[in-house]
């Protein structure tokens, strides 16, 4: 409804953009000079839509993976305890974060956000493509041109042929020689050409959210079980139960 709105004022008064403190999607979109050959601004529809690809996409899988890694995070006192004291060693004065890279040079920190990655659902629903008219091959099956096929990343994250015990949230298995095999497999972010763009900023945004919360929160949760995060097919995924609840208390030293 918010996103309805906007596009709505925009249409309506282009004037209206002059009054955001900043550039904004719509400012691009709508400059006739960014377009040639034929290509014609885009229309209400088409704006709404790349308005909810910018919300959504950026902002639902992320807070998504951060939830799904908290729990798991603060249902394990031993894995918590010791996040806890990596951060610290990096962030002693509280008032004081260090930057993204010393944060990316945790091992433990990183390990645990590629299992949040892998064990969040992210965009579970297939993602679609067409086969090129000369035909192709896909795991030793060939697939005539036309054809309509898809992968989601749960499918990979959750298979046993690739990760041991995939229904366990265990960071380890990405620490040490034996994790460099898995790293293909981490899809968290699609792969290719039509790979995430955001996946930069993504990775930026998990280093801070976490370790922010491992260093100014005591935290612990409220009654929240696993049965809780479970979830349905919804592109995204669709959490019908009480969600995560964490009773935090601010860490002054």
């Amino acid at each position: 409804m918010i996103l309805g709105k906007q596009v709505k004022d925009v249409v309506a008064n282009k004037d209206v953009l002059k009054e955001s403190e900043y550039p904004t999607i719509y400012q691009r979109l709508l400059d006739e000079s960014n377009y040639k050959d034929g290509n014609k601004v885009p229309d209400a529809t088409a704006l709404y839509e790349e308005a909810q690809t910018m919300m959504f996409a950026g902002g639902v899988t992320v807070g998504d993976t951060l939830m799904t890694g908290t729990y798991h995070i603060v249902a394990d006192p031993g894995l918590y305890l010791r996040l806890k004291d990596e951060v610290r060693g990096v962030w002693g004065d509280v008032g004081k974060a260090p930057s993204l890279e010393i944060l990316e040079a945790l091992p433990l920190l990183t390990a645990t956000i590629k299992e949040s990655l892998r064990v969040a659902p992210g965009a579970c629903s297939p993602l679609l493509r067409v086969v090129p008219s000369s035909g192709t091959v896909i795991s030793g099956a060939s697939i005539p041109g036309g054809t309509v096929v898809g992968m989601s990343s749960t499918l990979v994250h959750q298979s046993t042929t690739i990760f041991q015990d995939p229904e366990t949230f265990d960071p380890e298995r990405w620490v040490g020689a034996e994790s460099k095999g898995l790293e293909q497999w981490l899809v968290a972010f699609s792969k290719g050409p039509r790979s995430c763009l955001g996946l930069n900023l993504a990775w930026c945004e998990l280093y801070i959210a976490f370790a922010t919360m491992l260093r100014r929160f005591e935290m612990r949760l409220d009654g929240t079980t696993r049965e809780d995060l479970k979830w349905r097919d919804c592109f995204t995924p669709y959490y019908p139960g009480r969600h995560l609840r964490v009773w935090c208390e601010p860490a002054f030293d």
